[in-house]
């Protein structure tokens, strides 16, 4: 995933115009795209976009079906695994814990890939992915 310097929202642009300009930002989860995308209230979320969103179902289409697959919520991390994540979602005093996450993982050679998604005006869309070692202990 690009990133992209953080940037405020310019006065007048809705979040999906934000995140169609490829920005990356901090804002308040009452903003009303996130609100009505059901971000919790009193947070603020980071969402780090590029210009192009990859939804579960062309992650799908390019890798086949993972071999596993879970889902879970920012608050429920429990490992090292997951503590990127963080990264989006500040868990600071429970803030964002109620945020869901999909997680899909593929074998790949003698590692392991692992895509993470969230949910952006209600489909399920890459946030973040990792590759590493099968051997690895978390």
């Amino acid at each position: 995933m690009t990133m992209q310097a953080f940037r405020p929202i310019t006065a007048g642009w809705s979040m999906s115009r934000a995140i169609a300009a490829g920005l990356a930002l901090l804002v308040p989860s009452s903003s009303p795209d996130l609100a009505s995308a059901g971000a919790p209230s009193g947070t603020f979320v980071e969402i780090a976009m590029t210009s192009e969103r990859q939804t579960y179902d062309a992650v799908i289409a390019a890798n086949g079906k993972p071999a596993k697959e879970t889902t879970f919520r920012i608050g429920e991390i429990d490992s090292e695994f997951r503590v990127e994540l963080y990264n989006f979602y500040p868990n600071d005093e429970g803030r964002n814990s109620d945020v869901e996450i999909r997680e899909a993982t593929w074998p790949r050679g003698d590692k392991n890939l692992t895509i993470w998604f969230h949910k952006v005006e209600g489909q399920w869309v890459k946030l973040h992915a990792m590759t590493w070692d099968k051997d690895a202990e978390f």
